[in-house]
């Protein structure tokens, strides 16, 4: 037993001893899972923070199409809120008819024009058309500027129409109201082309709906029924089917820096200076590489879409140009406003519109 017992003890030192590369090789390994612990704690740490950030651009991005599929800029001290308490252009107290106002509340159901000078049979012309075509909507002259009952041929053409569409509503304004309260206020006293331009913009930014030039006519019944929520604009038109646009609010801007500038603001408002005002501010909203056809909140519209000629494939008819182009226009011109043409043009062989 006594030999016994130092055998065992030697052969516990000798099996402790062998043990000792595996102690150390233990040891290296466990520093070793350590270090991959750590660094697969790392990886999950960065994965999360990458899928977090990702998280928060995606939430960001849908922030901002909702925001331009709102399409709207709220806040604005000068883009009230329209409700039948303050509606549209009845807020203004320049209406001079009573109409029904229920269906004008949407903007798609409201058409502008803004005349600082006497109608031509031209411009009454299209007016008529409009009337005729678009029955269900309502079509606003609004006119700023002194006008006085000695402009025979105006009141003539506005007052004839009147009493064949209840659809048309005159309203009459100068340009110290029609400015009041917005950021032109203080810049536009006097009208000329700049500030009928302006108007329009205010008028749009303010109400919505559609806002015309004297030029365009408009063929389809269908248009902006069916709108997907986006301005519409062109140089001889801008459709917005809410108010506080924030395209429109582009165009505000471009206005507000040429009256900062006053050498910036043209003699005239030429189709050329329209066309480069329209791809100014769609670039700056959209960026250049979708300036051409537009982006969430403002289409540009096709160009085959307008037609110089009468065509059933076009929504928009220039009159000017289609005048310059067609000989025949004097004899299918009756078809877009044969009161006017009756009353005013009896023979179109030897009475023209006017240019």
């Amino acid at each position: 037993m006594t030999g016994k017992g130092p055998e065992k003890v030697r052969l516990l030192l000798f099996s402790t001893d062998a043990n000792k590369p595996n102690s150390r090789f233990s040891r290296l390994f466990c520093g070793n899972c350590l270090l991959v612990s750590i660094a697969q704690i790392f990886i999950v740490l960065l994965v999360f923070a990458f899928l977090t950030f990702i998280a928060f651009r995606v939430m960001q991005i849908q922030k901002e199409i909702k925001e331009k599929e709102s399409n709207t800029i709220p806040g604005s001290d000068f883009c009230k809120s329209v409700n039948a308490e303050n509606m549209s252009l009845v807020a203004l107290g320049y209406l001079t008819g009573v109409k029904e106002i229920e269906n004008t509340m949407e903007a798609k159901n409201k058409i502008y024009y803004i005349i600082n000078r006497p109608f031509t049979d031209q411009e009454a012309c299209q007016v008529e058309s409009l009337l005729r075509l678009f029955q269900e909507k309502s079509i606003f002259i609004i006119e700023i500027g002194n006008y006085t009952s000695a402009n025979n041929s105006k009141t003539n053409f506005i007052e004839f129409l009147r009493e064949h569409y209840t659809n048309l509503n005159l309203i009459k304004s100068t340009p110290t109201q029609f400015f009041k309260g917005s950021p032109f206020q203080n810049y536009l006293k006097e009208i000329d082309d700049f500030s009928i331009f302006a108007a329009k913009v205010l008028l749009i930014w303010q109400f919505g709906g559609t806002v015309l030039s004297p030029n365009l006519v408009l063929l389809s019944r269908h248009i902006y029924d069916n709108n997907e929520g986006f301005c519409d604009v062109d140089r001889d038109l801008l459709f917005c089917p809410n108010q506080c646009s924030a395209y429109v609010y582009q165009l505000v801007k471009v206005i507000l820096d040429t009256l900062h500038t006053p050498a910036l603001r043209p003699q005239s408002m030429t189709e050329a200076t329209m066309q480069a005002i329209v791809d100014k501010t769609v670039a700056d909203y959209c960026g250049n590489e979708t300036a051409a056809i537009g982006c969430v909140g403002v289409n540009r519209i096709k160009p085959s879409r307008f037609c110089d000629k009468l065509s059933e494939r076009c929504d928009f008819l220039r009159v000017q140009q289609w005048k310059e182009k067609d000989r025949n226009w004097k004899t299918t011109v009756n078809k877009f406003c044969p009161k006017i043409v009756n009353r005013y043009i009896p023979s179109l062989s030897n009475n023209t519109l006017e240019v």
